[in-house]
C-alpha cells in the first residue's frame, strides 16, 4: 500500500479544525445548541446538541493531547499525559455545576453563560493564533495551562523545571 501524502493546505486545514480553535468553536456551538434545545423541546434538538457537545469534547481532548505532546520533555510524556487526563476528567463535573447554577438561574441562562465562556475562550485562542501564527505553541491559553502543569509536575517530582 503506498504511503498517504498530505499537502500543506490539508495539514493547515486539519490543524485549524482539529486544533484548539476548531475544538473550542465546536464546543461553543454545542453550548449554543444546548441553549436552543431548552427553548425548542424535542428529541431532534436534544440530539443535535448532544452530538455537537460530544464532538466538541472529543476534539478538545485531541487538541489538548497534542499540546501536551508538543510541550512535554520526552522522558515525562507519560506522566504528563496522565495529569492531562486527570484534569480533563475533572471537567466532567461541569454538567453537575451547570445543574447547580440552573437551579438558581434556569437552564437557558446557565447554558448561555457556558456558551459565553466557550466563546470568550475561542476569542482568546484566535487572538493568540494571530499573534503567533506558527500554530499551537506554549503561548496559546491551552499551552499556558499545560506549561504551568509541566512546571508544577517537575517541581513536585524534585526535578528542576525545563
Amino acid at each position: 500500500m503506498p504511503p498517504v501524502v498530505v499537502s500543506n493546505s490539508e495539514k493547515s486545514s486539519c490543524q485549524t479544525w482539529f486544533g484548539p480553535v476548531g475544538s473550542c468553536a465546536n464546543a461553543a456551538l454545542g453550548e449554543l445548541a444546548a441553549f436552543a434545545a431548552t427553548a425548542h423541546h424535542g428529541p431532534a434538538a436534544a440530539t443535535d446538541a448532544a452530538l455537537l457537545l460530544g464532538a466538541g469534547y472529543g476534539l478538545c481532548i485531541l487538541s489538548g493531547i497534542r499540546e501536551v505532546e508538543h510541550l512535554a520533555p520526552p522522558g515525562e510524556l507519560g506522566s504528563l499525559v496522565g495529569i492531562f487526563y486527570s484534569l480533563a476528567y475533572a471537567g466532567l463535573a461541569i454538567p453537575y455545576l451547570l445543574s447547580l447554577a440552573a437551579s438558581h438561574l434556569g437552564y437557558p441562562t446557565a447554558l448561555l453563560l457556558a456558551a459565553l465562556a466557550a466563546a470568550l475562550t475561542l476569542l482568546l485562542l484566535v487572538v493568540q493564533g494571530r499573534r503567533h501564527p506558527t500554530g499551537p505553541t506554549p503561548l496559546s491559553p491551552a499551552g499556558a495551562v499545560v506549561s504551568h502543569c509541566l512546571r508544577y509536575a517537575s517541581r513536585s517530582a524534585g526535578r528542576p523545571p525545563d
